[in-house]
């Protein structure tokens, strides 16, 4: 469960990947119309326009860039680059218009933005280049704007980015309890209680996925199908809770018995299911005779014996569906059992013959 809670502490920011391209038209355009009122001449003359058009120009085809490049995967380092990169262009906007051109009221939008995707650090550095952009008026014009004003508003915007840093933590860690709660949830749902296996649910979902996956591996999964032979005169004989150790036995086997990679499932009543990946008939052969190893060494009866399985296989073939590489396994496993049925007739037979007295003892 430890892997999951790692696996969900990562943001997802599809949906800030989503609006981000809105985010930059919308900036851009207004730039666009503050320039209209604040002609970007204040620090350069008119080269200022060159270089406004050239920030534009890169501004605007960023949301472009994102749009046309949708697949590509939106992580923090990326959107903390976007902000830094508006930072700059707010910052250089500014000066090429002057202290009384409004971009600085821009810069709090970019705080925010970094507040929702980073980390407190990255934020907390970020913070502090918002600041120098908004106390650089003061530098190149120092009378223009009263520098108690200035503190105020870099109080008011850090204040903002905290509140949203914490704010986004909680619901963040809050997302992760409720997305753990729900995986455990629905892992509680495919556990069979007696087992301890996955369970008939689990193993239909796992099954449906099988022939799909493996027509693209050279090495095919196999299906082993196992049972207890004469299971109800086991419960009839020694009650239910002796079957119960009986298919616990079996349980232990299979989690004994199987490779980290495969999985093994309680099918239903006395029958179970081991789905081996990447394997082989010999791989299942193998895997089948430590079960019965180890159900044979658990001696689960109360006498002090164990039960016999019945186990028949069957390995995954191109084009064949789910539903046939079941049927197939099912079919060897009646076969098996049935041979071996024949096989305890046989030597059941063989065993009275021995006992009986021959006809000379019996003068």
């Amino acid at each position: 469960m430890e892997t999951g809670r790692n696996e969900l502490t990562a943001y997802d920011y599809s949906t800030v990947g989503a609006i981000a391209p809105v985010l930059w038209a919308a900036g851009g355009s207004l730039a666009i119309l503050i320039d209209a009122f604040y002609p970007p001449t204040y620090a350069i003359g008119a080269a200022g326009w060159v270089l406004t058009v050239v920030g534009l120009g890169i501004g605007l085809l960023v949301p472009l860039w994102q749009r046309r490049h949708r697949g590509v995967h939106i992580n923090r380092d990326v959107l903390l680059m976007q902000a830094t990169f508006s930072l700059l262009l707010i910052a250089t906007a500014q000066w090429l218009s002057g202290p009384s051109a409004p971009f600085r009221e821009m810069l709090p939008l970019t705080l925010v933005a970094a507040a929702f995707t980073q980390t407190r650090l990255r934020t907390a550095l970020f913070a502090a280049g918002v600041a120098a952009a908004a106390f650089a008026p003061l530098i190149y014009a120092p009378s223009s704007i009263p520098v108690l004003h200035v503190v105020v508003e870099v109080v008011v915007w850090i204040t903002l980015a905290i509140v949203i840093v914490l704010l986004t933590e909680h619901l963040h860690a809050r997302r992760v309890d409720l997305s753990l709660a729900e995986q455990a949830a629905r892992h509680q749902a495919r556990i069979d209680e007696l087992t301890g296996l996955l369970n008939r649910r689990a193993f239909q979902e796992a099954l449906a996925h099988v022939a799909p996956e493996d027509d693209r591996r050279e090495r095919r999964v196999t299906l082993v199908l196992i049972d207890l032979d004469s299971f109800k005169l086991i419960n009839d004989r020694y009650g239910h809770l002796a079957g119960d150790a009986c298919l616990r036995a079996v349980g232990d086997a299979l989690r004994r018995s199987v490779r980290d990679r495969d999985r093994a499932y309680r099918w239903g009543g006395d029958e179970f299911a081991v789905v081996l990946t990447d394997s082989s008939d010999e791989d299942a052969t193998m895997v089948v005779e430590r079960i019965r190893a180890c159900v044979e060494e658990a001696k689960p009866l109360p006498d002090g014996t164990s039960p016999t399985l019945g186990c028949g296989w069957a390995t995954h073939q191109a084009g064949q569906t789910a539903a046939d590489l079941l049927e197939l396994a099912d079919q060897r496993l009646l076969r098996t059992k049935a041979r071996d049925a024949r096989e305890r007739g046989v030597r059941a037979l063989t065993l009275v013959r021995d006992l009986e007295p021959s006809p000379s003892e019996a003068l």
